[in-house]
């Protein structure tokens, strides 16, 4: 409050400003807890291929870390969801446990959470596997996470080349418009 009356006082920043300066400085602060309670960062990170992907990753691994110690089916999908910390995701293992309630087995249960069909069809194989759920699963939880960080790498290329064009094209406005100038102040000048 004070901070803000003296540079009020002192002309520096408008209320408007400063109010926004301040929600920016709170919402950093706070950082994910802050996130975590508005919906709309959770659809936006579901949306997000790179994030989903890492969301499929640690879903993945700690179910399979959960049912290889033991832990009942339903259980295990409940906490492996929360691992995820995305709303979405969990309403999407809510399906999940739901079908499983119905009695379907876990590998069709998994259909809400994964409708490619991957990780399903993943998870069969390794429930007949000798190795248990975690070290079958390792391969493709690594390739999950090179996909994930190859996507994040080229939305980042992408964004950045744009950047870089959007800019060639303002200096090429900005020059235009000057020697727009120029040109006509020497066209004024040869008329006199």
């Amino acid at each position: 409050g004070e901070i803000r009356e003296r540079l009020q006082a002192a002309g520096i920043v408008g209320r408007e400003a400063l109010d926004v300066v301040l929600a920016v400085l709170v919402g950093y602060a706070a950082g994910p807890s802050l996130t975590q309670r508005v919906p709309l960062a959770h659809w936006f990170a579901w949306c997000v291929p790179w994030k989903r992907c890492r969301m499929q990753r640690n879903f993945a691994a700690a179910l399979a870390l959960l049912l290889d110690n033991g832990m009942p089916e339903a259980k295990a999908m409940r906490v492996a969801a929360d691992c995820t910390a995305n709303h979405v995701f969990r309403r999407r293992a809510d399906e999940a446990l739901r079908e499983l309630e119905r009695g379907q087995p876990l590998e069709q249960a998994v259909r809400a959470v994964d409708p490619a069909g991957e990780f399903r069809w993943r998870l069969g194989n390794a429930a007949h596997g000798h190795g248990g759920f975690t070290r079958t699963l390792r391969g493709w939880l690594e390739a999950l996470d090179a996909r994930a960080f190859q996507q994040e790498q080229s939305a980042a290329h992408v964004l950045s080349t744009s950047m870089v064009v959007f800019n060639g094209l303002i200096v090429g406005c900005v020059c235009a418009g000057v020697f727009r100038v120029l040109t006509f102040i020497i066209e004024q000048g040869n008329l006199w």
